[in-house]
């Protein structure tokens, strides 16, 4: 069978466009799609290496807050010990009697109150680490008799306390027969308790024993 020219140049045109159609749809479409995905991964990168830089020029910055945040921190757990035991609230009143020159009549305890319970970030090694950390309050009422000089002595001396304390309630009432009051002092210190705190006791008075000199005339 003989194909004239004209059906010829028509058959090659077909052909063609049937190989262009064949390219296109499973050559070219595919590319175009590819390089849409890399150029967006392209502008995504690009984002992201200018953040980085940022912070990169920024990161003497976050070196001196971190130190900033390390060193707050360490000041904030100053106020709260690991642990306050009934013979640590004991040292403390006895400090409290010594500086004040008064004597107590009476201590009352309470159970420590769990007040708090979270995740806290403590540096180890160089690095923030997570702890759990649990928060306790312990309250005492001590009560005496004093005068009113002295009332505000201990007053003050509670407030100035170191560590974490608050004065939740004072009672007076006064005596006339002593002409004295008759004070109540209930008031809470705070632990914070987590792995590895350190317990330190209170501070005993120094209570002197014996003589200075034994073979001293009296």
């Amino acid at each position: 069978m003989k194909i004239s020219s004209k059906d010829a140049k028509l058959l090659y045109i077909v052909g063609g466009l049937l190989v262009f159609l064949v390219l296109y749809m499973y050559v070219a479409t595919p590319l175009q799609e590819k390089s849409a995905q890399m150029n967006s991964e392209i502008e995504r990168l690009e984002r992201e290496c200018k953040e980085l830089e940022l912070q990169y020029t920024s990161m003497d910055t976050y070196k001196s807050k971190i130190e900033e945040y390390r060193a707050s921190v360490k000041e904030d757990m100053k106020l709260f010990p690991a642990d306050i035991k009934e013979e640590d609230v004991v040292a403390y009143l006895l400090n409290l009697e010594e500086v004040n020159e008064i004597d107590l009549m009476s201590i009352a305890f309470s159970e420590p109150l769990d007040i708090v319970n979270f995740n806290g970030l403590m540096e180890v090694e160089g690095a923030d680490k997570s702890t759990k950390m649990i928060g306790q309050k312990i309250s005492t009422i001590a009560t005496a008799e004093l005068t009113y000089a002295e009332l505000k002595d201990v007053l003050q001396y509670i407030y100035d306390t170191q560590t974490q304390t608050t004065l939740e309630t004072v009672t007076v009432v006064y005596n006339e027969e002593k002409e004295l009051l008759n004070g109540s002092f209930d008031f809470s210190r705070y632990i914070l308790t987590y792995e590895d705190a350190e317990y330190i006791p209170e501070e005993l008075p120094e209570v002197p024993i014996g003589q200075e000199d034994l073979f001293a005339e009296d």
